[in-house]
């Protein structure tokens, strides 16, 4: 989200220690490729299971188990959150955190245990890298070891978890790469290895407002590249520029195409692409498509909104995750329309449910912004009883 204070690297993530993997990876070919073991039985769809605004047809899921290893592009790689639609919620509350034992915003099996009551099938958990390493740049063994028991505490109830960088760096910034490098295949190990339940957005918003595809397509490619060389076997979550806004992400979808499609970004076709949006409005700019606004855009029409980005994805065989969304139900209840025209927040929250599950097929989750340490009149506090909560639950119960 863009209000958060942009997180700066510290000498840790950018000191000889990262700049080893990079330079690795430009050593290195992926060839052969990482191999990742998911053995879990899952859900394969065989082509879009409902269409968008009713331009394709359905097609029905069909049942199959998988354990045998991704080993290339050619092969359909094991489905995240074993192929059942990934809804759910951010919980905030570990960039907060000094990754120490003492740390008051880093989450505890309790904090899981209190979304997956709440009903979440996905859980991002956004970090704070400079807290992940120590000072002299190796890896903070208290932090993977707690994030570590709270992924696995989520995959015992089947809730699948992205770890979120939460920062605002453009893939040009060899920090990216040379932290994931380090901490994606430490993690992994952590938790038992390679899983469908488990994955790791690189920044919040890359780039945060630029548009400029020169920063993402071949950066985000290199910075994959590292990660895969690095040893880590798992999903990977890569969003794109204007504040990673989904209706940015079909341009940046037909850069993959242009470039050689989704297996030419990852071989492992592993990596799922993000979008955000709020829906809020204000008279004040600084205040529209944020969390801020106290309105929302009444004239929001939601599947015109999000096609774009849906067509170009189903076209190349990517998927996609609303990774952050906001602006229908406030603690206390709907927001109104802008001015009073047009649809409230809970009209368009109900929308966008109908939307989302008539395109789960490749729009295969999303994530409501936010629960965790956030104040009490927060507009979008995730928090048992409340509208917004009540409002979301239907949601993730019958999706």
């Amino acid at each position: 989200m863009k209000i958060l204070q942009y997180l700066t690297t510290t000498s840790a993530i950018a000191a000889g220690i990262a700049i080893a993997a990079l330079a690795a990876a430009a050593a290195t070919t992926v060839n052969p490729q990482p191999q990742a073991t998911f053995a879990q039985p899952i859900v394969v769809i065989a082509g879009p299971s409902t269409p968008l605004s009713g331009t394709a047809p359905a097609v029905t899921p069909v049942a199959a188990t998988f354990s045998a290893a991704i080993a290339a592009p050619s092969r359909d790689p094991i489905l995240f959150n074993n192929g059942k639609p990934a809804n759910g919620a951010t919980w905030f509350g570990a960039t907060l955190g000094d990754g120490k034992n003492t740390g008051s915003g880093w989450p505890k099996t309790s904090d899981m245990q209190y979304m997956v009551d709440l009903g979440v099938k996905a859980i991002r958990l956004p970090i704070a890298p400079q807290y992940c390493l120590n000072a002299d740049g190796t890896l903070n063994t208290w932090v993977v070891n707690t994030l570590a028991a709270d992924i696995k505490f989520n995959m015992s109830r089947s809730v699948s978890t992205v770890l979120d960088a939460h920062t605002y760096l453009p893939f040009t910034d060899p920090a990216v790469a040379s932290f994931w490098s380090l901490f994606a295949p430490a993690i992994e190990k952590a938790i038992g290895g390679a899983t469908p339940l488990f994955g790791i957005e690189l920044t919040n918003e890359p780039g945060k407002s630029s548009k400029d595809l020169n920063l993402w397509t071949e950066p985000l490619r290199k910075t994959i590249k590292a990660i895969r060389i690095a040893g880590y076997k798992g999903y990977i979550f890569a969003g794109a520029g204007d504040w990673n806004n989904m209706t940015f992400l079909p341009s940046a979808l037909v850069e993959v195409e242009r470039t050689g499609g989704i297996t030419a970004m990852d071989p492992l076709n592993l990596t799922i692409y993000t979008g955000h949006d709020y829906w809020n409005k204000d008279s004040n700019l600084g205040k529209t498509r944020n969390d801020q606004g106290a309105a929302v855009d009444g004239n929001i029409n939601i599947a015109k909104r999000y096609d774009p980005a849906l067509r170009v994805a189903r076209r190349i065989g990517a998927k996609v995750v609303m990774s952050e969304i906001g602006g229908g139900i406030s603690p206390d209840g709907p927001l109104p329309a802008f001015n009073g025209i047009g649809k409230n927040g809970k009209q368009l929250q109900e929308e966008y449910f109908t939307y989302a599950k008539a395109n789960q097929d490749v729009l295969i989750g999303t994530w409501f912004w936010m629960a965790g340490k956030t104040s009490v009149g927060y507009r979008h506090k995730i928090e048992a009883g409340n509208p917004h909560t009540r409002s979301l639950q239907t949601f993730w119960k019958s999706s």
